[in-house]
């Protein structure tokens, strides 16, 4: 396969994966409006594993490595996991079209990470594409401040702290990766390892905390956007993956980012504003942010 091959096909997968993590937030959004943010990380984790699982037991080949399995495990910890967690309870809280530009922010921690990993190199433009993205979110932060507070919303560092330790570790993710797929362990394998550790170590923690979902809730208005979420996330995830095996990290990840605009675009036609509201300011930063990432794909 041709290099241009490969980078279409990177790209491809990539935009697929940003246009279904816009979703994800979306569909989160509102169905955490009423409901906890328990019950969609739950879900969500239980349907990707549900998913993932079978389509790797029957389509994988070959045998995963144990240093494969403990990047994967890793992998499901900081991302599928605690990120997905963090990630859910900001956007509770300030928004999907706040949350995604700051935790788009993961794209400067894993080219820093894949420089030091993979040796990576940056170029000025890349260094320029991130700026514009520091800054971008920078305004995205204060913006939020000021309209959390101007409807007497709790604000204060967490508020602010909890996307961008989900960027950390968002961060993370592809490095791990990107390790896990080099020694030959295939896309499947390496997602369902990733989905189930996931779910497992969720599970288990609210069956000693506040207690797993009840089948009820199936019942539940909110269910249905759980249920989406979860659906979409499994298929971001995969096509996520996919692109990570035909791309660099510093070429996948940024196009990711992307996703803030398609929150905006979807935001308007699907939220109103008691529930998100989307002002001119925050238009323009989060357009800052794909430019910037936009900057990073292409010149990185």
């Amino acid at each position: 396969m041709s290099l241009l091959s490969v980078s279409i096909l990177g790209l491809s997968l990539a935009i697929v994966a940003s246009v279904g993590f816009a979703l994800q937030y979306i569909f989160v959004r509102i169905g955490t409006k009423s409901g906890r943010v328990e019950d969609v990380v739950w879900i969500s984790l239980l349907c990707n594993t549900a998913i993932i699982v079978p389509l790797a037991v029957v389509f994988s080949k070959g045998v995963v490595s144990p240093r494969s399995i403990m990047a994967f495990v890793a992998a499901g910890v900081a991302g599928a996991l605690l990120s997905r967690v963090l990630m859910f309870e900001s956007i509770q809280r300030i928004g999907a079209s706040r949350t995604s530009p700051i935790v788009a922010s993961n794209v400067i921690f894993a080219t820093i990470f894949a420089m030091f990993a993979f040796g990576d190199t940056v170029t000025l433009i890349h260094l320029l594409g991130i700026v514009t993205i520091v800054v971008s979110i920078a305004y995205i932060s204060y913006e939020t401040s000021f309209t959390l507070e101007s409807v007497n919303q709790n604000l204060s560092v967490k508020t602010i702290a909890l996307p961008l330790s989900a960027a950390v570790l968002i961060g993370v993710e592809p490095i791990l990766i990107n390790i896990g797929l080099s020694a030959d362990s295939s896309i499947l394998s390496g997602l369902a390892i990733t989905v189930s550790t996931a779910f497992v170590g969720f599970t288990t923690y609210l069956a000693v905390s506040t207690g797993i979902p009840r089948p009820e809730m199936i019942s539940d208005p909110e269910f249905k956007w759980h249920l989406a979420a979860g659906l979409i996330i499994t298929i971001s995830m995969l096509s996520y993956f996919a692109a990570l095996e035909s791309a660099p990290v510093v070429f996948v990840v940024p196009i990711i980012q992307t996703s803030p605009l398609f929150i905006i675009l979807i935001s308007i036609v699907m939220l109103p504003d008691q529930v998100e509201k989307i002002t001119w300011r925050l238009t323009v930063a989060a357009v800052g942010v794909v430019m910037g990432a936009s900057l990073v794909s292409v010149y990185g």
